[in-house]
């Protein structure tokens, strides 16, 4: 929050860069990590990219009162903010290989669908290999 977005993207690049060369990890980002192409290509070539997503309501009723949020700062309506920074980033997220919806799911679901699918993917990756 202290030197801004870009330096925070710059940071956040130099990381995946390197973390995405390892084998067997999960990498859990932010949502604007793949606005930068480079990122979403390492992420890409290193495995699986899985989406989460919620309503704006449910995503700043999960943040709220928690650690400052810099996209939000400063914003008279977070919900709407949330929406905007969302919409602007739906094209991206549909590039995931999978798309989970956490709306109304606890955190220990979210990680069941999400190991779930990748479990039933790796079967059908390795049959057609």
């Amino acid at each position: 929050s202290q030197d801004g977005e870009e330096k925070f993207r710059a940071l956040e690049k130099e990381i995946i860069k390197k973390i995405s060369q390892y084998v067997g990890i999960v990498i859990a980002t932010g949502g604007g990590v793949i606005k930068d192409p480079e990122n979403f290509k390492c992420l890409n070539e290193s495995g699986w990219i899985v989406a989460l997503y919620a309503s704006p309501e449910v995503l700043y009723k999960r943040i709220a009162g928690k650690r400052a949020r810099p996209l939000l700062t400063n914003q008279d309506d977070p919900v709407k903010a949330l929406e905007e920074i969302s919409n602007e980033r739906k094209g991206m997220y549909a590039q995931a290989h999978f798309q989970v919806d956490t709306e109304n799911k606890e955190i220990n679901e979210i990680a069941d669908e999400v190991i779930s699918l990748l479990n039933v993917n790796k079967e059908i990756h390795f049959k057609m290999s």
